[in-house]
C-alpha cells in the first residue's frame, strides 16, 4: 500500500473536525484548528521522508575512521537497490602515484532488505595503515555481467580481478566508509590489493 493511501483515513478524520470547528466560529477553535492543520502536516512530511527513504543503503560493519583488518571477514549493511540490479561492495585505494584506483571486490548477497559479502581483501603486509574507503555500489545488469566475466574462479573462491580509474557509467555508490587498514598480515585473501597497486 502507498503512502498517500495509508494517510487516507488520518486525513478525512482530521478534515471532519475542521469542518466542526469551523461552523463553530469560536477565535479560540479557530486558532486551534490552524494549529491542528500545522502540525499534521509536519508529521505527514516526517513520515513521507521517512518512508520514502526506508530502503537507503547503510553500512552496519564498519563507521567511519575505524581501523580494519587486512583480509575483513564479513562487510554486511540494510537497504535494497533498484529491481534488477545488483549489489557490489567495492575497495577504493590509492596506487603507487597516488591515484584512486576503484577495485570491485565482491558481489554482495542480498535477502530481505539486508545485504553481506565476504573475505574482502584490503591489501598485504607493505599497506598496513594505509587509508581506504569501503564502499557499496549499485549496479545495472550489463555491469554486472561484465563484471562477472572478469572472475577467476579458484581452488576455493571465486576472484574479481579488475580495478578503474573511476566508476563505470552503469555503477553508483550508495553507501562508503572511510577506514584505515590495521597493522599485522592475514593472507587469507591474497595479495590482489599488492599485486594492484604496483601495477600503476
Amino acid at each position: 500500500m502507498g503512502f498517500w493511501t495509508s494517510q487516507r483515513q488520518s486525513w478525512q478524520a482530521l478534515g471532519g473536525h475542521v469542518a466542526r470547528w469551523w461552523r463553530n466560529g469560536s477565535p479560540v477553535v479557530l486558532i486551534g484548528c490552524l494549529c491542528a492543520i500545522v502540525g499534521a502536516g509536519a508529521i505527514v512530511v516526517h513520515e513521507y521522508n521517512r518512508w520514502a527513504h526506508k530502503d537507503d543503503v547503510t553500512i552496519s560493519t564498519y563507521k567511519n575512521g575505524d581501523e580494519i583488518p587486512r583480509c575483513v571477514p564479513s562487510f554486511n549493511g540494510k537497504g535494497k537497490v533498484k529491481p534488477h540490479h545488483q549489489m557490489w561492495v567495492v575497495v577504493e585505494y590509492l596506487d603507487t602515484e597516488g591515484h584512486t584506483r576503484i577495485r570491485f571486490a565482491r558481489r554482495a548477497k542480498m535477502s530481505e532488505g539486508t545485504w553481506i559479502a565476504h573475505r574482502i581483501d584490503v591489501g598485504g603486509a607493505g599497506q598496513q595503515l594505509s587509508p581506504y574507503t569501503l564502499a557499496v555500489v549499485e549496479v545495472d545488469e550489463a555491469t554486472d555481467a561484465a563484471l562477472n566475466s572478469t572472475v577467476v574462479k579458484t581452488a576455493h573462491r571465486d576472484v574479481p580481478q579488475v580495478s578503474y580509474a573511476k566508476y563505470p557509467s552503469g555503477a553508483h555508490r550508495v553507501a562508503h566508509v572511510s577506514v584505515t587498514r590495521r597493522s599485522g598480515n592475514d593472507p587469507k585473501c591474497g595479495d590482489l590489493v599488492q599485486q594492484d597497486r604496483t601495477k600503476h
